[in-house]
């Protein structure tokens, strides 16, 4: 999906449940992605989007919302959790787990030599939001922490850290 596409299922499916619904909002980062286009060209740039798409598809139900939300940004809405006897956190982390995973196995180029990785942020509902664009915000921020902490990896959103965080930048 687009990204407008995207924001509207998502706030959908948060609009429509019941107040028990647990969702996940991941928001996915391709680490050096400008690289990729800078050594290899657009073309490996536009097959790696494409290969992204393919890999989220293959990892998520028909249940969860999965979209490009621009340039190298994809999101995912995990619907409804409850799997495997985990808790709504427990579940998110071991999907955003498989994502990092399929990441580290994904090379491309002519000689398959150019590694791709991802950096993913999470927020939870209705923890971390009530809203899509709460949800968003707050997966962002752990997006963000990701990065900032070696890339290749996954951080759920904190209200504490993010407070901690703030209080630091002022």
């Amino acid at each position: 999906l687009n990204k407008r596409s995207f924001e509207e299922l998502a706030q959908s499916s948060l609009n429509d449940d019941s107040p028990f619904a647990e969702h996940t909002l991941i928001l996915i980062d391709l680490d050096n992605f400008k690289g990729v286009n800078d050594n290899l060209g657009h073309n490996y740039g536009d097959s790696v989007l494409a290969a992204t798409g393919s890999i989220l598809r293959r990892l998520f139900n028909s249940s969860d919302v999965v979209g490009r939300i621009g340039g190298d940004e994809f999101c995912v809405m995990l619907n409804n959790i409850s799997a495997d006897n985990l808790n709504q956190k427990d579940f998110a982390a071991k999907k955003c787990e498989e994502i990092c995973e399929a990441f580290r196995n994904f090379y491309t180029g002519d000689d398959s030599k150019y590694k791709i990785s991802a950096s993913l942020g999470a927020a939870t509902f209705p923890d971390d939001g009530k809203t899509f664009e709460e949800l968003y915000l707050n997966a962002d921020k752990a997006l963000y922490h990701s990065k900032r902490h070696g890339k290749d990896t996954f951080c759920f959103y904190d209200k504490i850290a993010d407070k901690e965080e703030n209080t630091n930048e002022t």
